[in-house]
């Protein structure tokens, strides 16, 4: 299957494996071959399964999934969404969004951070549309962390250049807000988002490891923080076993 192109296709085709998985956990059942030597009426046991329902398709905005994400409600229900929360009707979701004419010139799969300037790195930050939307591609690691003792899903994502948090945990944990800057954030299908705090230097625990890491605040989806190649760096030599998932650094 092709890597996504652009935000909608990320959350598209994440929502569309999920239902196909729960299909495949379903046994189906095999048809009885028809007698055909002697004419009678059909019986009901041999007659063929009726097709499966098609699954409803549901759009919403990137507003509306912003608001269900702020209430705490999920993407695809108005059910409370909670660690292992499964829909009880099988959906199929597609977001939708506006000005995709303004898409072009992105590069696959990343958004370019642009506006009033660069970091105070120097450098323009780029955040892929896996870290963004929550969906977990190549050359990513899904680990648990905490920041102040609150357990918070971590993404480990060598295509982004920077560190990111949600601004809902940000804002939940109170961090101090080291300086204000404003930039954009381009999604590739025209999206654009603002970024205006930075907090610096916030103990990071993961896997018994305490790491100081600096943060720049975005709405992300589906996870709480972005660790990108700012941090990875930090590490020195890495060892990485994407098949099973594993890093090891000196």
């Amino acid at each position: 299957m092709r890597q996504p192109h652009s935000l909608r296709e990320a959350i598209t085709v994440a929502r569309m494996r999920e239902e196909r998985l729960e299909q495949k956990r379903k046994a189906t059942r095999s048809v009885p071959p028809r007698l055909t030597d002697i004419p009678r009426m059909p019986n009901p046991s041999f007659l063929a399964p009726r097709l499966p329902t098609p699954i409803p398709i549901w759009r919403i905005t990137w507003e509306e999934m912003q608001q269900r994400r702020e209430r705490g409600l999920c993407f695809k229900c108005n059910d409370k969404f909670t660690s292992g929360h499964r829909c009880k009707t099988p959906q199929v979701h597609l977001i939708e969004a506006d000005r995709e004419e303004d898409a072009e010139g992105v590069g696959d799969g990343e958004l370019d951070l642009h506006g009033e300037g660069q970091t105070e790195e120097g450098a323009q930050p780029v955040i892929s549309l896996h870290a963004l939307s929550g969906w977990t591609g190549p050359k990513t690691m899904r680990v648990m962390a905490r920041i102040q003792e609150q357990p918070l899903t971590v993404l480990i994502d060598s295509g982004s250049t920077h560190n990111f948090v949600s601004d809902r945990i940000a804002k939940q944990l109170q961090l101090p807000i080291d300086a204000t800057v404003q930039f954009g954030v381009r999604v590739a299908n025209g999206e654009i988002l603002q970024c205006r705090e930075m907090f610096r230097a916030v103990e990071v625990e993961l896997q018994g490891k305490i790491f100081l890491v600096n943060f720049y605040a975005l709405p992300l989806v589906g996870l709480d923080v972005v660790l990108g190649i700012q941090w990875l760096e930090k590490l020195g030599p890495v060892l990485c076993n994407w098949k099973q998932m594993t890093m090891k650094f000196w």
